[in-house]
């Protein structure tokens, strides 16, 4: 049985995570508390409205290895000691360093390689990591299909508000071995979504021609975007955002506003150019950039088309 529900969502939410890590060795009851979704969100507001963490990184060319920080900032944005070391990992021994990247949902943060070119999986541990900063607990996601040959692949972290289930995009593209290494082709793909309540991976069926953008040109190495249970990327070569429902696992895109122009390269080849502002989806144009001038779309009614 649970303690009375006014100390659980007055007095303990307001508590650090550490402390209430604690709390799971007192009994099982406790236990699954700190595991109970309302408690947990109930938790997460709370400190998101009273603290500001931010998620740091470094890496040691010594040892090969990644470590991870937090620290937490005031109002104006001053450090407030202490520096919390969280978790650290061994990076890959490939030809140039390799670290990870952070995406962080509801304070649930993705660690994953960038856009990588991988020539022989069994030489890389390359798999994604599910960290929570607040517990320190984590998880690495088991492969998903192996696969052999080279190929370029990209991860996606997403939340999907409506089943409150944790998943993680994955798209790989097949290049041919016998190309040159600057200028690959694609033949073939691979679509696979991981849920976190089941701890698995499921393939995702893409029949390219039955989808309004060109896939293989579509900009999956780059950064995507989660709101309201999609992922978001912008195409490249189409005027169009291309859109994942992680609801019903399928493809859609959203047109270009009017008049919006298009020049992600010299903003962020890395990030590309679409964010989100205030829970809506939002496009820079950089187009004054070398005016030190950006100016933001913000798409607050986006239509969507589907294939």
């Amino acid at each position: 049985m649970f303690p009375d529900l006014p100390t659980c969502f007055q007095i303990l939410p307001i508590l650090p995570g550490k402390s209430l890590m604690r709390f799971r060795c007192v009994c099982k009851s406790w236990s699954a508390l700190t595991r109970n979704p309302l408690f947990i969100e109930t938790h997460r507001n709370f400190n998101s409205r009273n603290h500001t963490n931010l998620f740091l990184t470094t890496w040691d060319r010594a040892t090969k290895q990644q470590q991870f920080f937090s620290i937490q900032i005031d109002q104006e944005g001053s450090p407030l000691p202490p520096t919390n070391h969280l978790l650290k990992l061994p990076t890959p021994l490939t030809k140039y360093p390799t670290v990870y990247n952070a995406h962080a949902i509801n304070g649930l943060v993705c660690l994953y390689f960038p856009h990588t070119s991988i020539p022989n999986r069994s030489k890389y541990d390359l798999r994604v990591h599910l960290f929570n900063p607040c517990t320190r607990e984590s998880i690495v996601l088991p492969y998903s299909t192996r696969i052999s040959g080279t190929f370029h692949g990209t991860n996606h972290f997403g939340l999907c508000p409506l089943t409150n289930e944790y998943q993680v995009l994955q798209v790989k593209k097949f290049l041919n071995r016998d190309m040159m290494e600057d200028s690959p082709t694609i033949f073939g793909n691979s679509v696979q979504i991981f849920i976190l309540r089941t701890n698995s991976w499921r393939g995702i069926e893409v029949d390219h021609n039955d989808l309004p953008f060109d896939f293989h040109k579509c900009q999956f190495h780059r950064r995507s975007v989660c709101i309201h249970g999609a992922l978001y990327w912008l195409h490249g070569t189409q005027d169009l955002i291309v859109v994942f429902d992680l609801k019903d696992k399928r493809f859609r895109v959203i047109p270009f506003p009017k008049d919006y122009n298009y020049h992600t390269f010299y903003f962020s080849p890395t990030f590309g150019s679409i964010v989100e502002v205030g829970g809506c989806l939002a496009l820079i144009d950089d187009k004054e950039s070398n005016q030190s001038m950006l100016r933001l779309w913000i798409l607050k009614d986006c239509k969507i088309k589907c294939g």
